[in-house]
């Protein structure tokens, strides 16, 4: 385990050095979306304080099992993408749950590159704030459950009406 997450680290070298030059010279547009997905966390562990370790759990098998061991950017996951896409012509993505997160809150889903490392770099710099843990309640407060419906809370609701 700790070999895993030392080379999980060493291959996030180039990320975690970007999110922390982005960090220390305050990029504006960022630092807005950092603050709003940050506010978000903290009014969510609040709010959602019902979820359980086992619905926490139950995410991150089915979305990103290497979310312990990552801090924001799984590099293991683009590196399988990028040698799924050239070699085998299979589309796949590589999103964590925190670049979840960050897509959901900041309602960024244009498909660019330039979107893609903003989202790593918020990702790692919300990891670097708040905890594994606070981000999956965070996310599940707010994912898309399907037929409109946003959040834990308003899935539930629907679930009772029927």
């Amino acid at each position: 385990m700790a070999a895993k997450r030392f080379l999980i680290t060493l291959l996030s070298l180039p990320y975690l050095l970007l999110a922390e030059m982005v960090f220390k010279f305050r990029v504006k547009s960022i630092m807005e979306d950092y603050y709003k997905c940050i506010d978000y966390i903290r009014l969510s562990s609040i709010s959602e304080r019902f979820i359980s370790l086992s619905l926490i759990d139950i995410l991150r098998v089915a979305e990103d099992h290497r979310q312990l061991l990552h801090r924001g950017v799984d590099p293991v996951a683009i590196l399988r993408t990028i040698y799924l896409r050239l070699f085998k012509n299979i589309h796949q993505g590589a999103s964590t749950i925190d670049q979840q997160f960050v897509r959901t809150i900041t309602k960024r889903y244009e498909k660019t590159v330039r979107r893609k490392i903003r989202e790593q770099i918020l990702a790692i710099l919300i990891r670097k704030a708040t905890t594994a843990d606070d981000i999956c309640i965070a996310y599940i407060s707010c994912c898309y459950f399907g037929y409109g419906t946003y959040g834990i809370a308003k899935a539930y609701q629907s679930s009772c009406k029927h």
